[in-house]
């Protein structure tokens, strides 16, 4: 079974909001490190002024030796209600111990410079103490005595402002989380709202209207319309195509099938076998004439299917399409008593479409051998540009005011001696121009040089 697509709107809001999550948990692991540096920030200014108050009570005594009078108000400050512990320890340069707690190494990354601060962390007695570590100097006027001091606390009061900066923010995130759903869901319910408008309008048409959709929509939905609107083209003239494929068949064969049901009933009256055949042949050559113009029906409803589109041309050799079907029409030319002969090239290239194209001279060349004289040319030219079919007979030919009819849909042209084409559609000509002007090429009708008729068709030797 084929599993049922998560809906658009679902689509973005996940595509949204995942992304937010995954930045929202790389922004709570920032958040932290940034209190952190915060806490130590803050507190650590603490921590030097300490160490900066013990560093001003250091002097020599009288025998030589560094003394220190500790500032418990220097101390007392790093105290907080957080309970932490706070250690001190003075050495001399040399290395020599002075006061403080012996027990304290606080050991930095980089070795302190003369009148610098320096900050780092270590452990003592089993907790995780922050130090600050500054050298100095005491001076008799005789002699100078370097010193450094050290001042540490346990981080108790730094863990919790750096958790309270963090949860402060982490609420912050959590709301925007709480009300980005909301938000990306009304976001995308009114982007989408040009699309829910173009399916009502769409559902609100008839099944007949196959209009172009003229609708407002956003850029990116434009190629989507466009397409749309390409396709209801192509299925319009497909569905003009079959009614007029429907109109025309139901025309053009209502008048044989009334001969062969009147022939029929005439055949089961008569008392005559000559007369009942007579009536057969008549009602078979009507149901061989609209055997005809059915295949021509269908001829031309393929080309107005094709006309919509771009008709796949390939490189063919025109001159061997045309003497191959000289060859297979002249047996029942010969037959019906005119001579059909080939003159043209043995070779001539050009990009057609080789089915439709022979479609349209067979048409041609059965006009000539029903209408025309007792000879018939099927000619092929090569011109500058085009490749020129000739159809020329020697027959009746038509009046000068008939000849730019020629080609119509339906048109029977009166010859010259006033008879009507009766017994055809009037469609071979249409077909062979409509196919003519589908390849980008030229339909033409004239008088033959003998007196009949010479149809022309022209076709690009390069395709369009």
């Amino acid at each position: 079974m084929m599993r049922q697509p998560l809906s658009l709107r679902f689509q973005l809001l996940l595509w949204l909001i995942a992304p937010l999550l995954a930045i929202n948990v790389i922004a709570i692991a920032d958040t932290w490190k940034s209190a952190r540096n915060q806490a130590d920030e803050i507190l650590d200014r603490v921590l030097a002024g300490s160490v900066l108050a013990i560093a001003d009570r250091v002097i020599i005594s009288e025998t030589g030796d560094l003394e220190v009078d500790i500032p418990y108000v220097a101390l007392e400050m790093l105290t907080s209600s957080s309970q932490d512990r706070v250690f001190y320890r003075i050495d001399r340069e040399d290395g020599e111990f002075v006061t403080g707690y012996k027990a304290l190494q606080a050991v930095s990354e980089d070795p302190p410079r003369p009148g610098t601060m320096v900050f780092g962390n270590a452990s003592y007695q089993g907790a995780a103490i922050r130090f600050a570590r500054r050298d100095g100097a005491v001076s008799t006027g005789s002699r100078s005595v370097g010193f450094q001091v050290t001042v540490a606390e346990t981080t108790t009061a730094r863990e919790k402002l750096a958790n309270s900066l963090l949860y402060s923010s982490l609420i912050r995130q959590a709301l925007l989380l709480a009300i980005a759903p909301i938000l990306v869901w009304w976001g995308v319910a009114r982007a989408l709202a040009p699309l829910y408008a173009l399916r009502d309008a769409i559902g609100r048409r008839s099944p007949g209207d196959l209009r172009p959709i003229a609708h407002d929509v956003p850029q990116e939905m434009q190629g989507m319309l466009e397409a749309t609107n390409g396709f209801l083209a192509r299925l319009r003239s497909a569905l003009e195509a079959m009614r007029h494929f429907a109109g025309n068949a139901s025309h053009q064969l209502r008048t044989p099938l009334a001969i062969v049901r009147t022939n029929l009933a005439l055949a089961q009256r008569t008392q005559s076998l000559d007369e009942a055949r007579q009536l057969a042949a008549q009602a078979d050559e009507a149901v061989a004439g609209a055997e005809r113009t059915l295949a021509q029906l269908l001829v031309l409803a393929r080309v107005d299917e094709t006309a919509s589109q771009k008709i796949a041309k390939i490189p063919t050799d025109i001159a061997v399409l045309v003497r191959d079907l000289a060859a297979e029409v002249a047996p029942g030319a010969a037959r019906k008593g005119t001579d059909l002969g080939y003159d043209g090239p043995d070779n001539l290239t050009a990009a057609v479409e080789p089915v439709l194209l022979r479609e349209a001279l067979r048409n041609l060349l059965d006009n000539a051998i029903r209408y025309g004289g007792k000879h018939a040319t099927l000619r092929v030219i090569e011109g500058p540009a085009d490749c020129i079919i000739e159809i020329e007979d020697d027959g009746e030919g038509l009046p000068d005011a008939m000849l730019e009819h020629a080609g119509e849909r339906f048109f029977r042209p009166l010859r010259k001696n006033g008879r009507s084409e009766r017994d055809g559609a009037g469609l071979g000509l249409a077909i062979a121009r409509e196919i003519a002007e589908l390849h980008g090429g030229r339909f033409g009708t004239g008088h033959a040089p003998r007196g009949g008729l010479i149809v022309r068709v022209s076709l690009p030797l390069q395709s369009n």
